[in-house]
C-alpha cells in the first residue's frame, strides 16, 4: 500500500511536542512552484523567525519556545524525488519534521491547502516589513534607529501573534496591542498614573515588561525597549510615538468605566489627543502631528487592515506628500469637509467640559477626581462623601478660564495671579494648534 501524505504549501499548521501552541509555517519569498494559487514550501525553509516562529512556551525550559537547528536543510522525512525551487532543496511533505536541538519534535498537523492565506500571515517575517520600508520609516518619522526599530518590531509581532491566538479582531486587537506598547513609556504607566489606567485601563509598565518577557522578549531586549520608548517620548522632535500608542488604546477601549465616562465627562477620544494636549499647554510640533495622525491612522486601521500596514503605509504617503495629515483629521471631524471640521475644533476647544476643565488644573494627584465629578452630579453616586467632590471644585474657576479662553480679558481678575497666567497658556495652546490647522489644510 502506497505512503499517504500532502505536500506542504505556505500556511501548513506545526505544533512542537514541547510547545503551548501551535504555528503556521510562513514563506516571505515563493519558490515559483505552486499547488492551486498556494507556494509550496521546500526543505531550506526552516529559518527561526522567519519560515518556523515561537511555539509559545517551552515545557522543557519553561521559556520563550524558539526552534533551534543544527547543520544544514535540517527537515526530515522529505521528498526527494520532487526538487521545488533550487537545486537541492526537496518538497516538504505532512510526513516531514524537524528536530529541536532543545529535544521538542516539530511535526505537521495540516498541510496549509486547505489554509487560504492573507498578508496578515506574513507578519512573522522581518523581511516583508523590510521589504516595505519599515526601517526607514521609523528613522524618518520617529527618528529611531535600525537596532531600536528591531526592537519594537519584535514586539509587535509578539503582541500580534498572541493577539490572534486569542482571536481578537478589529478594535479588540488593536486595544491589545497599543495599551500595552503605550504602558512601556513611564508618562502612560497605568499603575501609578490613575487617568490612564481609568480612561482605558491601561496596564501598569511593570506588568507589560513582565507580559514581553513571558512571549519571548529577552530581559535585555525589554530593559533596551523601555529605554528607548521614553527617550523618543521625550525628545521627540517631529512625531512622538508613545503618544499615538496611548491614542490607538484610548480610542479603542471598550470597558465598562471607559463607555461610562465617554461623553458624561467629554469626548474621551478628543481628551486623549488634541483637546486634552491644549489644555495641558503640553502641545509642541511633534504632539500636533501625532494627535492628527493618531486619529488619522485608527480610522483607518478600522477597514480590518493589519494595524502596522496600516501606520507603515501612512507615514510614508506623509513623508511623500500623498497625504495632507490636516486635511484627512479635519474632514473626519467635518462629515467630509474640511471647513466644517475647523469649525467643529474651533467651537470644541472653547467648550469647558468637566474633563478638559480638570486637565488645566494641571493636577495629577486629583485627576481621578475630576473624572468622576459630572457623574457623581448626574448619577446620584456618593464617592468619599462631599469633602471628596469640594476638594475637587477648587481645583480650577470654570468660568474664568471661558472668559480667558474668548479672548475677553481678565475682567478685573489679578493679570499676575498663578491662575490667569496658566489660563492664558491654555489660550496661547489652543491658537497655536488652530494656526497649525488652518496653515497646514489645503486653500
Amino acid at each position: 500500500m502506497s505512503e499517504q501524505y500532502e505536500y506542504l504549501v505556505r500556511g501548513a499548521l506545526l505544533q512542537c511536542s514541547c510547545g503551548s501552541c501551535q504555528r503556521r509555517l510562513n514563506l516571505p519569498l515563493c519558490h515559483g512552484v505552486y499547488i492551486g494559487k498556494n507556494p509550496v514550501m521546500n526543505s531550506g525553509d526552516y529559518i527561526p523567525e522567519v519560515n518556523v516562529m515561537s511555539f509559545g512556551t517551552c515545557s522543557k525550559t519553561g521559556s520563550k519556545c524558539m526552534p533551534g537547528f543544527a547543520g544544514y536543510a535540517p527537515w526530515l522525512n522529505v521528498n526527494r524525488r520532487l526538487i521545488v525551487g533550487d537545486e537541492d532543496k526537496y518538497a516538504l511533505t505532512t510526513n516531514s519534521y524537524l528536530e529541536c536541538v532543545t529535544g521538542g519534535r516539530i511535526t505537521v498537523v495540516s498541510s496549509g491547502q486547505e489554509y487560504k492565506m492573507t498578508e496578515n500571515d506574513y507578519l512573522n517575517s522581518d523581511s516583508y516589513y523590510e521589504s516595505k520600508g519599515y526601517s526607514s520609516m521609523m528613522k524618518s518619522s520617529y527618528g529611531l534607529s535600525s537596532e531600536e526599530s528591531k526592537l519594537y518590531l519584535k514586539a509587535y509581532k509578539l503582541l500580534s501573534n498572541e493577539a490572534r491566538q486569542k482571536k481578537l479582531k478589529d478594535k479588540k486587537k488593536i486595544y491589545f496591542i497599543y495599551s500595552k506598547l503605550a504602558s512601556l513609556c513611564d508618562n502612560y504607566d497605568g499603575g501609578k498614573g490613575r487617568r490612564w489606567k481609568i480612561t482605558a485601563n491601561i496596564p501598569s509598565t511593570k506588568e507589560t515588561k513582565v507580559y514581553l518577557k513571558k512571549i519571548g522578549m529577552s530581559d535585555k531586549e525589554v530593559k533596551d525597549l523601555h529605554k528607548s520608548v521614553n527617550h523618543q517620548h521625550i525628545n521627540s522632535s517631529k512625531k512622538d510615538l508613545a503618544h499615538e500608542w496611548i491614542g490607538y488604546a484610548i480610542f479603542s477601549a471598550d470597558t465598562l468605566l471607559h463607555n461610562f465616562l465617554d461623553g458624561t465627562i467629554g469626548n474621551l477620544n478628543a481628551l486623549g489627543s488634541y483637546k486634552g494636549d491644549v489644555f495641558s499647554t503640553r502641545m509642541g510640533t511633534d504632539d500636533m502631528n501625532s494627535d492628527l495622525d493618531s486619529t488619522n491612522t485608527y480610522n483607518r486601521m478600522l477597514s480590518g487592515k493589519e494595524p502596522l500596514d496600516v501606520i507603515l503605509d501612512y507615514n510614508k504617503k506623509i513623508e511623500n506628500g500623498k497625504i495632507n495629515r490636516v486635511d484627512e483629521f479635519l474632514k473626519f471631524y467635518g462629515n467630509g469637509s474640511t471647513q466644517e471640521g475647523l469649525k467643529y475644533i474651533k467651537k470644541d476647544l472653547l467648550t469647558i467640559d468637566i474633563g478638559s476643565q480638570y486637565i488645566s488644573s494641571g493636577s495629577k494627584s486629583l485627576i481621578q477626581d475630576a473624572l468622576f465629578t459630572n457623574s457623581i452630579v448626574n448619577s446620584g453616586v456618593i464617592l468619599n462623601g462631599e469633602e471628596h467632590f469640594n476638594n475637587v471644585l477648587k481645583l480650577t474657576n470654570r468660568n474664568q478660564l471661558i472668559d480667558v479662553l474668548n479672548g475677553d480679558g481678565t475682567k478685573n481678575r489679578n493679570e499676575d495671579s498663578d491662575t490667569v497666567k496658566h489660563y492664558k497658556k491654555i489660550k496661547k495652546t489652543k491658537d497655536d494648534f488652530i494656526k497649525y490647522l488652518e496653515d497646514g489644510m489645503s486653500k
